[in-house]
């Protein structure tokens, strides 16, 4: 089987990155420079830069990353 060029599918999902507080507010980020767009593998490593969005107030915050439909099962908590 030979499979042509206009097969190629370019990979369309990326990293989501969202903070919720505890009033159960969410704030996305901007998500950029993945390590890969590729399916991981289970345990393998992958990573991505997020910037955060303007606007959240001060205090503690989960964040959470979601890829390729699947999302965070915990949260990670921080103050910002």
């Amino acid at each position: 089987m030979t499979v042509g060029e206009d097969d190629y599918q370019d990979p369309q999902n990326f990293p989501i990155v969202y903070l919720k507080n505890s009033a159960g507010d969410v704030y996305y980020a901007r998500s950029f420079n993945f390590s890969t767009m590729a399916p991981s593998t289970p345990g393998e490593v992958e990573s991505a830069d997020f910037t955060l969005p303007s606007g959240p107030p001060h205090g503690t915050y989960s964040l959470y990353v979601s890829a390729c439909g699947v999302s965070s099962s915990t949260g990670y908590s921080f103050s910002y």
